[in-house]
């Protein structure tokens, strides 16, 4: 990718009063949608080195179509969504269309080399899913089998969703506005980031919407960011610095 490819016209540049104005993220994200539909937010290189642009009606369009298939899940308002995908589209928008569902967002990391015995994932998994009272459980095919054959790790009432469990009926892909999703207010919990678990059980952390937009916009004037800027992150989502200051902050 040649960044100085990136450098947007002046007509592009994101006033920072309208994400001041903002009282949750999916707020934010709606606001820019609407405002600068063609503004591309967020590049994605993945591993086979295919780059996929988002502007931010794009990313608006897949948040609330990912919000609007949990809800037909059942997802209700308040209730935590525990998601579990390598860092991609689908990642972005589960975390985004958990929001705006009205849901907590909890990111967790795939299978590491470190806990890459079925076993010990599967526990470690349970415990966070357990802490987390999780209603739903957004993940990958190969995470599921985990679980398949020991469902008793798992909270009892927990839903587990993958790509493949959504059939046309309950994948839903007109836009709606944020109007039609579950009122937030700036005091609401966006968030749970749990710690790393490198000396025992992960600690989950409950985050506000004020309290992270109150966060990106102190770094954006400590830093004097502009739209202007760009990014580069390869730390996962789930680790606090690349979730906030790798993700959430540039966009």
């Amino acid at each position: 990718m040649d960044l100085k490819s990136v450098a947007r016209p002046a007509s592009h540049r994101v006033s920072p009063s309208l994400l001041d104005r903002a009282k949750t993220l999916p707020g934010a994200l709606a606001a820019l949608a609407e405002h600068y539909p063609d503004f591309e937010c967020l590049f994605i290189l993945d591993r086979e080195r295919r780059e996929r642009r988002y502007t931010t009606a794009e990313l608006w369009a897949e948040t609330s179509c990912t919000a609007r298939r949990l809800i037909a899940h059942g997802l209700k308002a308040g209730q935590t969504v525990v998601v579990v995908l390598p860092t991609g589209p689908e990642l972005i928008s589960a975390y985004f269309g958990a929001m705006l569902a009205g849901g907590i967002p909890a990111l967790a990391s795939m299978p590491l080399n470190r806990v890459a015995d079925a076993a010990v994932y599967r526990a470690r998994l349970g415990q966070l899913l357990d802490n987390a009272d999780a209603r739903i459980f957004y993940c990958t095919d190969q995470v599921a089998a985990f679980f398949g054959g020991d469902p008793s790790s798992l909270p009892r009432g927990l839903k587990i969703i993958t790509s493949a469990t959504d059939s046309p009926a309950t994948t839903l892909r007109s836009v709606a506005a944020l109007s039609a999703f579950p009122s937030l207010s700036d005091l609401d919990v966006a968030t749970i980031q749990y710690s790393s678990g490198s000396t025992g059980t992960p600690n989950g952390v409950l985050l506000t919407h004020r309290a992270i937009l109150n966060n990106v916009r102190a770094i954006r004037e400590a830093f004097e960011l502009s739209s202007d800027d760009v990014s580069v992150n390869w730390i996962p989502l789930y680790h606090d610095m690349g979730l906030i200051d790798g993700f959430l902050l540039p966009v």
